[in-house]
């Protein structure tokens, strides 16, 4: 599976400090994460209202991908209707689930070519999906983007495949949006789905962390990124979640660049 860990490291370490995860880059997207959040929160009011149960799983996943899209695309890629297909979501965790499955061909090398168990297809099928999505949007950005005002995630990659030429092009932008999806969707709303159900387990660990963010944003307040630094009790929740469930059986596969 190429991908974002066979790129050059200094050129992704360069890319990922300027364009992505820079103090500048957090704050610009700052309003998106807040946006995307409230709607969720409006979501699952409605449905409260109603009476009805809620998909954690689902309403999790669909706030995680469309930040990130806005953050990439600057449009919602996910729907909380439960009517509207998710081929995307269902792909995403396809690849994951394959991913962490032991695959004969890492203890046997000279078989890998024969694919036993199917799971270079798998990740081929379910990548497929993924790669489309990304190229779609890169077509109708080349046609668009002398009308944009506002540049995205997207806009400053395609900008740099222009700007050092060889060094990164558009098959890499491809494989940058894949890795960073997987990394960013299915992870999330996977921890999040497991943090609730810890929570519904041990109701007075739920408690406390009501409580705590009583005193902190207030009954009826809106939780802000600020307050995060203000709430440990919350922060070791998610730690423990992580501990208990992490979402990634392993870390991904590495090549050498040369002989050792």
């Amino acid at each position: 599976m190429d991908g974002l860990y066979y790129v050059p490291h200094r050129l992704w370490r360069k890319i990922s400090a300027t364009h992505m995860f820079s103090p500048q880059c957090l704050d610009a997207t700052k309003s998106v994460r807040m946006k995307k959040v409230n709607e969720l929160v409006t979501f699952m009011s409605e449905i409260c209202e109603r009476g009805e149960s809620v998909d954690i799983a689902r309403a999790s996943f669909v706030t995680s991908l469309n930040i990130i899209s806005n953050t990439f695309f600057s449009t919602n890629l996910g729907s909380y209707d439960p009517r509207t297909s998710m081929e995307l979501q269902e792909s995403v965790v396809r690849i994951m689930e394959t991913i962490g499955k032991p695959n004969l061909a890492n203890y046997f090398p000279l078989i890998g070519f024969l694919d036993l168990q199917g799971i270079r297809k798998e990740m081929k099928v379910c990548s497929d999906v993924l790669f489309q999505v990304f190229q779609g949007f890169i077509n109708a950005r080349n046609n668009e983007k002398t009308t944009r005002n506002e540049g995205d995630l997207l806009d400053s990659l395609m900008d740099l495949v222009k700007e050092n030429g060889s060094e990164l092009n558009v098959n890499d932008i491809k494989h940058f949006l894949y890795d960073l999806f997987l990394a960013g969707t299915d992870t999330n709303s996977t921890t999040v789905e497991w943090a609730m159900a810890e929570l519904l387990r041990n109701p007075k660990t739920m408690a406390k962390a009501q409580a705590e963010m009583d005193d902190v944003v207030g009954p009826n307040g809106v939780v802000q990124e600020s307050h995060i630094s203000d709430l440990p009790y919350l922060q070791a929740l998610v730690k423990e979640t992580l501990r208990l469930h992490p979402p990634g059986p392993l870390l991904g596969p590495h090549k050498a660049e040369s002989n050792a």
